[in-house]
């Protein structure tokens, strides 16, 4: 069931009228969010609803045992089952492939394994330092299974998630509502769908398309990408505050980001905050000098490569991210480009070429190399015309916020205007996308 359907749109508004009758009874809600989010997984596929419930009937034992005991082998049990498990189902076609490992056949990867390990894995810490209460069954089963993140993120806290799930839930931000939910129309039906249509072919088949075409590809990938992305970040976060939750931001403007550590501050929030905390911060830091500093932030890049993929693309894709932080740790002191308007410009268009290694196989990675530096005869205005076109982009991306002009225009009009508003809006984008709907680019990962 997409999120995007007509389907998902009215079991969660039958769901949601249920839910708000019951929102004196905190235990009731409870059971309700409960049967919803297996609802979601089992429509998605039943073996990745028994798959979510054995995990987290696994992760509720190791947490309540490790909260109970404090004992730091049984932390490291639990992680230890967390990353095997997840090894297991997202690399096992890669070692088959590669190493002639044995192979289980027929195995696919369970919808959102990759961000509820992440979320177990906090669960697990949090339990050892005794930042939460004591886990009890229904809100660990909650947690690893909440319909709105099951998806693609945004990766969750105990903590907050469990301090809102036992609170009674309050229903008053009408207005980010709206404004989140059309700016997921924007993003996703409107922009990233027509993007999918266009885009996805050209890295099938780059040889008979000139250099300009395939770079104003990569520029296009990126917009895609962070529209699609983000797009459905904005929806559950409509989604989160419809049920009483305030879910954490996962994107804050990252093509405005004047450089690559900037951008990494704001693409993917949750994530490369797990990477900071659960990664970096244990592996020492910046407390160890300049030399170790940017062994770790490799490092951090290199798993963040391998998470996103198996393989040599994702690796070289992480690896190149990883050098260009440390690329700006150690030139912090010179300001290369002056210029606002460039840096933004720059930090575009590396994070665009980069996306090559993140968007085919390694073999359609060389395949699209080949055909950028060898199909350049007769189109060098054409390149140029692309890298304006990219750089006006940046430049009124930086001065634009959509959001705050959403939100100011949904606070003028009331509930019923604002309906009317979404309704009409949303049909006239449902109806002149392209057919059929896409599925969102990061559930594969």
């Amino acid at each position: 069931m997409n999120l995007f359907s007509i389907e998902f749109a009215v079991s969660f508004f039958i769901f949601w009228l249920f839910y708000y009758f019951f929102n004196s009874n905190i235990k009731a809600q409870k059971w309700l969010i409960l049967g919803f989010s297996y609802l979601f997984l089992g429509l998605a596929g039943l073996k990745f609803l028994i798959i979510n419930i054995i995990f987290s009937l696994i992760i509720y034992k190791f947490a309540k045992k490790i909260y109970d005991t404090n004992s730091s082998s049984s932390l490291f049990l639990g992680i230890v089952f967390v990353v095997l498990t997840l090894a297991f189902f997202k690399y096992n076609g890669f070692f088959e492939l590669n190493f002639g490992t044995i192979k289980f056949e027929n195995i696919a990867l369970p919808l959102g394994v990759s961000f509820y390990s992440f979320m177990s894995i906090i669960l697990l810490v949090d339990s050892y330092n005794q930042e939460i209460d004591k886990p009890n069954l229904l809100d660990t089963l909650l947690f690893l299974s909440f319909f709105a993140v099951i998806i693609s993120g945004p990766i969750l806290k105990p903590k907050p998630f469990f301090e809102k799930l036992n609170s009674k839930k309050e229903f008053s931000e009408e207005s980010k509502i709206f404004t989140l939910l059309t700016l997921a129309i924007i993003k996703k039906l409107l922009i990233a769908n027509h993007l999918f249509d266009i885009i996805n072919p050209i890295f099938q088949a780059p040889n008979s398309l000139a250099t300009s075409e395939l770079i104003a590809t990569l520029f296009g990938y990126s917009i895609m990408l962070y529209c699609d992305f983000s797009g459905y970040v904005d929806f559950v976060l409509a989604l989160g505050l419809m049920c009483g939750f305030n879910l954490p931001t996962n994107f804050n403007r990252p093509f405005a980001a004047l450089n690559l550590k900037e951008f990494w501050q704001n693409w993917h929030i949750s994530l490369m905050n797990f990477f900071k905390n659960y990664i970096y911060i244990p592996l020492g830091g910046s407390r160890g000098g300049t030399l170790l500093t940017q062994i770790n932030v490799l490092i951090v890049f290199f798993i963040s490569g391998i998470w996103h993929g198996a393989g040599i693309n994702f690796l070289i894709w992480g690896l190149m991210h990883g050098l260009g932080v440390i690329f700006l740790n150690l030139t912090k002191e010179l300001d290369l480009l002056v210029f606002d308007c460039l840096k933004r410009f720059f930090t575009f268009v590396f994070v665009s070429f980069i996306w090559i290694f993140f968007v085919t196989d390694f073999i359609g990675m060389l395949r699209f190399l080949k055909a950028i530096s060898t199909n350049l005869e007769g189109d060098r205005l054409n390149i140029i015309a692309v890298f304006a076109i990219a750089f006006l982009f940046t430049f009124i991306y930086s001065k634009i916020n959509l959001k705050s002009l959403l939100f100011t225009f949904f606070q003028k009009i009331n509930l019923f205007f604002s309906t009317i508003f979404l309704a009409i809006f949303g049909l006239i984008v449902y109806f002149l996308m392209p057919s059929g709907m896409p599925n969102f680019i990061y559930q594969g990962f």
